[in-house]
């Protein structure tokens, strides 16, 4: 698999893990984060996306990150979704 296809796949998983907790969030039943801050991510996933899928990768130093420094700072070192949207982001960054 190539590096972009991989970041593509780690991107769509992290979206519809986001979904999830976000629907868990609504019934009250969340573990990590807030809605706000889960819908900012969401949004930053999205735009990853876009980019990935229409070959359109801004040079690196013009990317936007630091959602994994959010997940770090603020999250539970175990948390799952924390690690798949890290993993995401950090496998956009690798391009």
């Amino acid at each position: 698999m190539s590096k972009e296809n991989k970041a593509i796949a780690l991107s769509r998983g992290a979206l519809a893990a986001l979904a999830v907790e976000l629907d868990l969030h609504k019934e009250g039943r969340g573990t990590v984060g807030d809605p706000g801050q889960l819908r900012s991510f969401e949004s930053h996933l999205k735009d990853i996306l876009t980019q990935l899928e229409s070959g359109h990768i801004p040079p690196r130093n013009m990317r936007k990150l630091g959602m994994g420094k959010a997940i770090v700072d603020c999250w539970p070192l175990d948390s799952k979704l924390g690690n798949l949207l890290c993993s995401a982001e950090n496998a956009y960054q690798d391009l």
